[in-house]
């Protein structure tokens, strides 16, 4: 005999607040507390928000970093995961988050009325303006959390990207096929390829959308957190996985935003050390780099997050450049299939950075190194040879030494009894383990420059540097440049033609005096420029 189960009877306490709230109902209960509706979308209407520019991410401001690694990692299996569980009417355990653009702007607005520290100052002023253009193109909503499962999952799939086979899901999806009659296995065929009831099926599944309508950057942001708390994010996932607009971000984003570069740093880069691309790793590595440019000191956590909060100085225009232009140099000339040890990477930034100031006395980092030879090099793809051949002398636990191989004293300890190396103290591998403590960079920054010094006339005599820093004469330029002006006309040394040096790139975009960059130009054109890049004919 079955027990009759007693129903729900709400409390009357509960009547009795909404009562009241009735009664009140432009009265906040709770102080600062965030208003979040969820919905149910169907595919085809998160499908069309998209489709027709009603949802951005807004980049590179608000925007979480899309994992187009991860979820394209093993022929797209994360995305595969993802959309078999839409198939099986799963697409609301992990909603997608929203919030209306009216609300950020006006939480945008709010914040530059309050905010007294001019660096976010700066970054918020840059995200009004990037909002009211996203306005001015009819975007509803702004995608805080879930932007990777649209990107990089349902959309692509959409697309007929990829289908959803794959040796760890022997699964089927089967889905009735109003043609045969039957049902058919949909997981082995792309969607573009599925019979129109099928399609009509998946866009016809729901996901979870949860709008937020009410609440601070600072409350998303929190809310952000605890969404991923699940996935035990790390401090700096905290700090750059949040809606708090910084211009560490953007900096960050402004070198991460170059194609060639993203991709080098995700897929050149040793992917087994400290940092991981599902953490959002390379950003982190990257903000490392342009932090101790900025500030020539340790950088850390503690460091990068008062960075973030306006309490110390950003990085500007000309750090994001210089760490453009080195990591392009591996981009152009690295091509070895081995993977980059990032501490390597790192390392020869700070050593160009280095090099660059060899005159500076304003400050007690560069006056720790002594003298510091004037360099201008002249061959990237030698000169990149040359540190190479150098650290990958600093790490070989041997040397030569006439006919025979002895102990790299300099760089390792052996212990006699085990025959096992470890890093010698102050040795390069030891300050290798070191990363970015200020101690470690300066370490391995004083084995290279004294190997750079010991190596100096030689890289000279072989045409990889020079020690003339200015411009190159115009003679060398005459030459390199096969006898042709700017203009792609034959140059007449017999005649008068008064020549100038002038900059392909010009010196107001940042351009170098590298030979390069510097083309015999007339006169009048090059004055014509004005610091604009100069426009070459060939002819």
């Amino acid at each position: 005999m079955s027990r009759k189960l007693t129903e729900y009877k709400q409390r009357p306490i509960v009547d009795w607040y909404r009562e009241v709230l009735s009664l009140n109902p432009d009265t906040d209960t709770i102080l600062n507390s965030v208003q979040m509706d969820t919905e149910s979308w169907i595919i085809d209407k998160l499908d069309w928000h998209y489709n027709n520019n009603r949802i951005s991410s807004l980049p590179p401001y608000l925007q979480r970093v899309l994992l187009d690694m991860v979820w394209g990692h093993k022929n797209h299996k994360k995305a595969k995961s993802y959309i078999r569980s839409i198939w099986k009417g799963l697409g609301c355990l992990t909603p997608m988050t929203i919030i209306p653009i009216d609300l950020v702007l006006t939480n945008v607005e709010e914040k530059i009325a309050n905010t007294p520290q001019m660096e976010i100052l700066k970054q918020l002023k840059r995200l009004r303006k990037a909002i009211l253009k996203e306005q001015k193109h009819n975007v509803e909503f702004i995608n805080i959390d879930g932007q990777s499962r649209s990107k990089c999952g349902i959309e692509p799939y959409l697309k007929g990207e990829f289908n959803l086979s794959d040796d760890d899901f022997d699964e089927p999806i089967e889905v009735y096929n109003t043609d045969t009659k039957q049902f058919t296995d949909v997981s082995i065929h792309k969607f573009t390829e599925l019979q129109k009831f099928q399609k009509a099926a998946f866009l016809s599944q729901e996901v979870a959308i949860n709008i937020i309508n009410k609440g601070t950057l600072k409350q998303v942001s929190d809310a952000l957190i605890a969404i991923n708390s699940n996935e035990k994010w790390k401090e700096w996932q905290q700090l750059y996985n949040n809606a708090e607009p910084t211009l560490l971000k953007y900096a960050i984003n402004e070198v991460m935003g170059v194609p060639e570069i993203r991709d080098f740093l995700t897929r050149r880069l040793d992917q087994g050390r400290k940092y991981k691309t599902h953490f959002s790793g390379w950003e982190w590595y990257t903000a490392e780099q342009l932090t101790f440019l900025k500030h020539l000191r340790s950088v850390d956590i503690s460091l990068l997050s008062e960075i973030s909060k306006g309490n110390e100085s950003s990085p500007e225009k000309s750090e994001i450049n210089f760490v453009k232009e080195m990591i392009d140099i591996w981009v152009q000339e690295y091509k070895h299939k081995n993977a980059v040890n990032p501490v390597h990477l790192s390392t020869f930034v700070s050593l160009r950075h280095l090099l660059k100031n060899y005159n500076n006395t304003s400050h007690s980092f560069y006056m720790s190194f002594g003298s510091i030879p004037e360099t201008n090099v002249l061959s990237e793809g030698k000169f990149l040879d040359w540190f190479l051949r150098t650290i990958t002398t600093f790490e070989s636990k041997t040397i030569r030494n006439l006919n025979n191989f002895i102990l790299n004293r300099e760089h390792w300890v052996k212990d006699s009894s085990s025959e096992k190396h470890s890093p010698a103290p102050e040795g390069w591998p030891a300050h290798c383990e070191g990363g970015m403590k200020l101690a470690s960079i300066t370490g391995r920054l004083k084995w290279l420059l004294d190997k750079f010094k010991a190596d100096y006339q030689s890289l000279i005599n072989d045409g990889t540097i020079s020690d003339q820093i200015g411009m190159n004469d115009m003679a060398t330029i005459i030459v390199a440049s096969d006898f042709k002006d700017s203009d792609g006309d034959e140059i007449n040394l017999t005649r008068d033609e008064e020549l100038e040096r002038g900059h392909i790139q010009s010196k107001k975009n940042e351009g170098s005096n590298k030979l390069e960059n510097i083309k015999p130009q007339k006169k009048k054109s090059n004055r014509s420029y004005s610091g604009k890049d100069m426009i070459t004919k060939e002819k």
